[in-house]
Protein backbone atom coordinates (compact mmCIF):
# COMPACT_ATOMS: atom_id res chain seq x y z
CA UNK A 1 0.00 0.00 0.00
CA UNK A 2 2.91 2.47 0.77
CA UNK A 3 4.95 1.55 -2.36
CA UNK A 4 1.01 2.62 -4.46
CA UNK A 5 0.98 5.50 -2.64
CA UNK A 6 4.82 6.56 -3.54
CA UNK A 7 3.90 5.84 -7.18
CA UNK A 8 1.01 7.94 -7.13
CA UNK A 9 2.94 10.63 -5.85
CA UNK A 10 5.87 10.38 -8.22
CA UNK A 11 3.26 10.20 -11.39
CA UNK A 12 0.95 12.91 -9.89
CA UNK A 13 4.27 15.23 -9.72
CA UNK A 14 5.62 14.34 -13.16
CA UNK A 15 2.70 15.13 -14.23
CA UNK A 16 1.95 18.47 -12.24
CA UNK A 17 5.52 19.42 -13.60
CA UNK A 18 5.06 19.02 -16.88
CA UNK A 19 1.98 20.52 -17.27
CA UNK A 20 3.18 23.65 -15.35
CA UNK A 21 5.97 24.01 -17.60
CA UNK A 22 3.36 23.84 -20.48
CA UNK A 23 1.32 26.78 -18.70
CA UNK A 24 3.48 28.98 -17.49
CA UNK A 25 2.16 32.14 -17.88
CA UNK A 26 -0.69 31.20 -15.09
CA UNK A 27 1.97 32.04 -12.84
CA UNK A 28 2.31 35.67 -13.68
CA UNK A 29 -0.91 36.25 -13.73
CA UNK A 30 -0.81 36.19 -9.89
CA UNK A 31 0.71 39.62 -10.44
CA UNK A 32 -2.34 40.88 -12.19
CA UNK A 33 -4.24 39.48 -9.42
CA UNK A 34 -1.82 41.44 -6.94
CA UNK A 35 -2.56 44.65 -9.14
CA UNK A 36 -6.36 44.31 -9.12
CA UNK A 37 -6.54 43.99 -5.20
CA UNK A 38 -4.56 46.99 -4.43
CA UNK A 39 -6.20 48.92 -6.70
CA UNK A 40 -9.71 48.03 -5.86
CA UNK A 41 -8.52 49.03 -2.07
CA UNK A 42 -7.31 51.93 -2.78
CA UNK A 43 -9.99 53.34 -4.48
CA UNK A 44 -12.74 51.53 -2.39
CA UNK A 45 -11.04 51.73 1.30
CA UNK A 46 -12.82 55.11 1.71
CA UNK A 47 -16.22 53.92 0.94
CA UNK A 48 -17.01 52.04 4.45
CA UNK A 49 -19.15 49.25 4.32
CA UNK A 50 -20.38 49.97 0.96
CA UNK A 51 -16.90 50.15 -0.09
CA UNK A 52 -15.84 46.87 1.83
CA UNK A 53 -19.12 44.53 0.12
CA UNK A 54 -17.49 45.72 -3.06
CA UNK A 55 -14.19 44.61 -1.79
CA UNK A 56 -15.64 41.37 -1.37
CA UNK A 57 -16.86 40.83 -4.86
CA UNK A 58 -13.17 42.09 -6.60
CA UNK A 59 -11.56 38.97 -3.92
CA UNK A 60 -14.64 36.07 -4.91
CA UNK A 61 -13.44 37.12 -8.82
CA UNK A 62 -10.13 37.10 -8.09
CA UNK A 63 -10.51 33.97 -6.71
CA UNK A 64 -12.88 32.55 -9.25
CA UNK A 65 -10.16 33.40 -12.09
CA UNK A 66 -7.11 31.70 -10.10
CA UNK A 67 -9.33 28.52 -9.59
CA UNK A 68 -10.15 28.67 -13.34
CA UNK A 69 -6.72 29.07 -14.39
CA UNK A 70 -5.44 26.34 -12.57
CA UNK A 71 -8.23 24.11 -13.58
CA UNK A 72 -6.96 25.10 -17.79
CA UNK A 73 -3.18 24.15 -16.72
CA UNK A 74 -4.52 20.87 -15.04
CA UNK A 75 -6.64 20.06 -17.77
CA UNK A 76 -4.75 20.56 -21.33
CA UNK A 77 -1.41 22.97 -19.55
CA UNK A 78 -2.87 25.46 -22.14
CA UNK A 79 -4.06 29.10 -21.45
CA UNK A 80 -5.34 32.01 -23.69
CA UNK A 81 -6.70 35.47 -23.72
CA UNK A 82 -10.33 34.01 -23.60
CA UNK A 83 -9.47 31.77 -21.11
CA UNK A 84 -8.33 34.78 -18.65
CA UNK A 85 -11.34 36.99 -19.09
CA UNK A 86 -13.91 34.52 -18.88
CA UNK A 87 -11.82 32.90 -16.21
CA UNK A 88 -12.99 35.84 -13.38
CA UNK A 89 -16.91 34.91 -13.53
CA UNK A 90 -16.38 31.17 -14.07
CA UNK A 91 -16.74 30.52 -10.20
CA UNK A 92 -17.70 33.80 -8.97
CA UNK A 93 -20.88 33.03 -6.96
CA UNK A 94 -20.09 29.54 -6.14
CA UNK A 95 -17.09 31.37 -4.57
CA UNK A 96 -18.85 33.81 -3.17
CA UNK A 97 -21.10 31.21 -1.40
CA UNK A 98 -18.52 29.81 0.17
CA UNK A 99 -16.81 32.33 1.49
CA UNK A 100 -20.02 33.97 2.77
CA UNK A 101 -20.09 30.55 5.31
CA UNK A 102 -16.56 31.22 6.23
CA UNK A 103 -17.71 34.89 7.10
CA UNK A 104 -20.79 33.38 8.94
CA UNK A 105 -18.29 31.22 10.81
CA UNK A 106 -16.06 34.49 11.70
CA UNK A 107 -19.43 35.98 13.34
CA UNK A 108 -20.23 33.17 15.40
CA UNK A 109 -16.55 32.58 16.50
CA UNK A 110 -16.46 36.02 17.40
CA UNK A 111 -19.85 36.49 19.04
CA UNK A 112 -18.37 33.37 21.23
CA UNK A 113 -15.00 34.62 21.87
CA UNK A 114 -16.93 38.04 23.15
CA UNK A 115 -17.49 36.38 26.04
CA UNK A 116 -14.48 34.45 27.29
CA UNK A 117 -11.21 35.91 28.79
CA UNK A 118 -8.36 36.26 26.72
CA UNK A 119 -7.32 32.91 26.92
CA UNK A 120 -10.59 31.90 25.82
CA UNK A 121 -10.67 33.93 22.79
CA UNK A 122 -7.49 32.42 22.16
CA UNK A 123 -8.29 29.21 21.96
CA UNK A 124 -11.84 29.72 20.42
CA UNK A 125 -9.83 31.40 17.52
CA UNK A 126 -7.17 28.77 17.34
CA UNK A 127 -9.48 26.03 17.16
CA UNK A 128 -11.74 27.79 14.43
CA UNK A 129 -7.99 27.92 12.56
CA UNK A 130 -7.17 24.86 12.77
CA UNK A 131 -10.83 23.12 11.95
CA UNK A 132 -11.08 25.38 8.81
CA UNK A 133 -7.52 24.39 7.36
CA UNK A 134 -8.31 20.63 8.30
CA UNK A 135 -11.93 20.09 6.96
CA UNK A 136 -12.62 23.00 4.72
CA UNK A 137 -8.26 22.16 2.64
CA UNK A 138 -9.91 21.00 -0.19
CA UNK A 139 -12.91 23.21 -1.09
CA UNK A 140 -11.09 24.81 -4.00
CA UNK A 141 -10.75 21.24 -5.76
CA UNK A 142 -14.37 20.86 -4.58
CA UNK A 143 -15.27 24.05 -6.12
CA UNK A 144 -13.68 23.75 -9.61
CA UNK A 145 -14.58 19.78 -10.30
CA UNK A 146 -17.55 19.20 -8.51
CA UNK A 147 -19.48 22.19 -9.45
CA UNK A 148 -22.21 22.07 -6.70
CA UNK A 149 -23.67 24.97 -7.46
CA UNK A 150 -23.90 28.60 -6.32
CA UNK A 151 -26.50 28.13 -4.31
CA UNK A 152 -26.76 27.95 -0.28
CA UNK A 153 -27.44 24.30 -0.89
CA UNK A 154 -24.43 23.89 -3.15
CA UNK A 155 -22.13 26.06 -1.14
CA UNK A 156 -23.29 23.84 1.96
CA UNK A 157 -22.03 20.51 -0.55
CA UNK A 158 -18.99 22.17 -0.60
CA UNK A 159 -17.87 21.92 2.42
CA UNK A 160 -19.50 18.88 2.78
CA UNK A 161 -17.61 17.35 0.37
CA UNK A 162 -14.30 18.79 1.20
CA UNK A 163 -14.69 17.37 5.24
CA UNK A 164 -15.73 14.30 3.92
CA UNK A 165 -12.86 13.90 1.75
CA UNK A 166 -10.92 14.79 3.96
CA UNK A 167 -11.43 12.78 6.41
CA UNK A 168 -11.10 9.68 3.88
CA UNK A 169 -7.61 10.81 2.59
CA UNK A 170 -6.21 13.19 5.39
CA UNK A 171 -2.74 11.11 5.43
CA UNK A 172 -2.58 10.64 1.63
CA UNK A 173 -3.61 14.44 1.42
CA UNK A 174 -1.63 16.30 3.91
CA UNK A 175 1.89 14.81 3.53
CA UNK A 176 2.43 15.90 0.34
CA UNK A 177 0.46 19.59 0.80
CA UNK A 178 3.06 20.36 4.12
CA UNK A 179 5.63 19.23 1.92
CA UNK A 180 4.47 21.26 -1.08
CA UNK A 181 3.61 24.15 1.48
CA UNK A 182 7.63 24.41 2.81
CA UNK A 183 8.98 24.58 -0.85
CA UNK A 184 6.64 27.22 -1.61
CA UNK A 185 8.00 29.23 1.78
CA UNK A 186 11.54 28.61 0.65
CA UNK A 187 10.32 30.09 -2.76
CA UNK A 188 9.07 33.45 -1.67
CA UNK A 189 10.95 36.30 -1.77
CA UNK A 190 10.08 36.92 1.88
CA UNK A 191 12.05 33.88 3.13
CA UNK A 192 14.76 35.08 1.94
CA UNK A 193 14.24 38.59 2.88
CA UNK A 194 13.58 37.99 6.58
CA UNK A 195 13.96 34.48 7.68
CA UNK A 196 11.90 33.16 9.90
CA UNK A 197 9.84 35.97 10.53
CA UNK A 198 9.13 36.06 6.96
CA UNK A 199 7.96 32.68 7.24
CA UNK A 200 5.49 33.36 10.32
CA UNK A 201 4.25 36.23 7.66
CA UNK A 202 3.11 34.31 5.07
CA UNK A 203 1.80 31.01 7.14
CA UNK A 204 -1.94 32.80 7.69
CA UNK A 205 -2.03 32.88 3.75
CA UNK A 206 -1.22 29.45 3.46
CA UNK A 207 -3.79 27.81 6.04
CA UNK A 208 -6.64 29.04 3.73
CA UNK A 209 -6.12 27.52 0.23
CA UNK A 210 -9.14 28.91 -1.26
CA UNK A 211 -8.06 32.62 -0.52
CA UNK A 212 -4.38 32.25 -1.22
CA UNK A 213 -3.92 34.53 -4.48
CA UNK A 214 -5.21 37.22 -2.37
CA UNK A 215 -3.76 36.83 1.09
CA UNK A 216 -0.31 36.29 -0.65
CA UNK A 217 -0.95 39.98 -2.69
CA UNK A 218 0.37 41.66 0.19
CA UNK A 219 3.50 39.48 1.33
CA UNK A 220 4.23 39.01 -3.02
CA UNK A 221 4.93 42.70 -2.90
CA UNK A 222 6.24 43.15 0.62
CA UNK A 223 8.68 40.94 -0.20
CA UNK A 224 9.46 41.30 -3.75
CA UNK A 225 9.55 45.60 -4.18
CA UNK A 226 12.76 45.61 -2.17
CA UNK A 227 14.23 43.03 -3.84
CA UNK A 228 15.78 41.37 -7.28
CA UNK A 229 13.13 40.51 -9.63
CA UNK A 230 14.43 37.39 -10.19
CA UNK A 231 13.14 35.74 -6.79
CA UNK A 232 9.67 36.58 -7.70
CA UNK A 233 9.49 33.73 -10.71
CA UNK A 234 10.43 31.07 -8.72
CA UNK A 235 7.74 31.54 -5.81
CA UNK A 236 4.58 32.42 -8.49
CA UNK A 237 5.87 28.88 -10.41
CA UNK A 238 5.75 27.02 -7.07
CA UNK A 239 2.74 28.35 -5.95
CA UNK A 240 0.74 27.23 -9.68
CA UNK A 241 2.43 23.86 -9.57
CA UNK A 242 1.32 23.46 -6.17
CA UNK A 243 -2.22 24.35 -6.79
CA UNK A 244 -2.15 21.93 -10.28
CA UNK A 245 -0.26 19.27 -8.30
CA UNK A 246 -3.24 19.49 -5.60
CA UNK A 247 -6.04 19.14 -7.84
CA UNK A 248 -4.69 15.94 -10.04
CA UNK A 249 -3.52 14.20 -6.52
CA UNK A 250 -7.34 15.22 -5.98
CA UNK A 251 -8.57 13.13 -8.93
CA UNK A 252 -6.43 10.15 -8.04
CA UNK A 253 -7.59 10.36 -4.23
CA UNK A 254 -11.07 10.20 -5.25
CA UNK A 255 -10.75 7.42 -7.19
CA UNK A 256 -11.12 4.72 -4.74
CA UNK A 257 -9.79 3.70 -1.22
CA UNK A 258 -6.30 2.70 -0.31
CA UNK A 259 -6.87 -0.68 -1.14
CA UNK A 260 -8.26 -0.18 -4.18
CA UNK A 261 -5.59 2.02 -5.46
CA UNK A 262 -2.97 -0.54 -3.99
CA UNK A 263 -5.18 -3.59 -6.08
CA UNK A 264 -4.84 -1.13 -9.21
CA UNK A 265 -1.14 -0.38 -8.61
CA UNK A 266 -0.24 -4.45 -8.70
CA UNK A 267 -1.29 -4.18 -13.04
Amino acid sequence: MLRATLDMYVATATRAARLTARGWPAAFVIVVYTAIVFAAGFFLGHLGIVGGFLMGFVECAVVSSFLAMVEQVANVGRLTRDDFTRSFGAYFWDVMGVLFLFWMISMAQNAIAAALPPSGQLAVGLAVAIGEFVFLNACPEIIYKRRLGSSLQGSLAVVSESAKFVQANWIEWFVPNFALAFLAILATPLFWAHGISGIAYLIPSLMNPLQAPILLAGPLLAGGLGLSLFLLPPFLLALLYAMVFRGLLFDELSRGSRRLRAFRARF
